[in-house]
């Protein structure tokens, strides 16, 4: 970890190079911005910032939310939408999807009707620019739709694989009109296979 000659936060990882751009610091509820800049020496990250009231709240960009999910707490995926609202899905009894804010104030809690008790297992999240949610249970092959206010849209259960169909991944085409899922699916009685499902946003319906 190292500052660049920009200013950035710059960390070497074993899948490549992540960039921490300047912080962006204000006001709370006011668009009046504080010059800031990273500040890291002996391993320790801090900030520097201009002269400030310090009467006021100030929020420094970027932020952490530690979301103290029950059961297992640790977060399993995040999604964005346009607006840079953050969407993330963890906990085990039952899993959770939460919706923040851009500074990190939590919108809504949907609680997915899955949890690890009963052998169920998150699939995938995925959260399209307007903000609908699709949520997968791997094992089950079960799919929901959470609308933008945090209420599901629908819920479907299929095995268009046979029974060892599975939902593991997704992402939505360049439009936004498809999700394509990939998983598994069955060859006869004991053969397995990688599938990729193309399934309706609408409806759930797989194509």
């Amino acid at each position: 970890i190292k500052l660049n000659n920009n200013g950035q936060l710059s960390i070497n990882t074993s899948l490549g190079e992540i960039t921490e751009h300047k912080p962006l610091t204000l006001y709370s509820n006011s668009s009046n911005v504080i010059r800031s800049s990273y500040k890291f020496e002996n391993n320790i990250l801090s900030f520097l910032l201009d002269n400030y009231d310090t009467s006021k709240k100030v929020i420094i960009d970027p932020w952490v939310i530690s979301p103290a999910f029950n059961g297992g707490d640790f977060t399993r995926e995040v999604e964005t939408d346009n607006l840079g609202n953050v969407y993330t899905i963890g906990g085990e009894l039952p899993m959770v999807l939460r919706k923040y804010d851009p500074l990190g104030a939590l919108i809504w809690q949907y609680n997915t009707p899955w949890d690890t008790i009963n052998g169920d297992w998150l699939g995938t999240l995925a959260t399209d620019d307007a903000g609908v949610s699709f949520i997968t249970q791997g094992t089950g092959s079960e799919i929901e739709r959470v609308s933008t206010n945090g209420v599901m849209d629908w819920h479907r259960t299929y095995t268009p694989g046979g029974l060892s169909t599975e939902f593991w991944s997704i992402t939505f085409n360049c439009d936004n009109t498809k999700l394509i899922v990939g998983g598994t699916g069955s060859v006869g009685l004991l053969g397995f296979r990688a599938v990729i499902y193309d399934i309706n946003p609408a409806n759930g319906d797989v194509n």
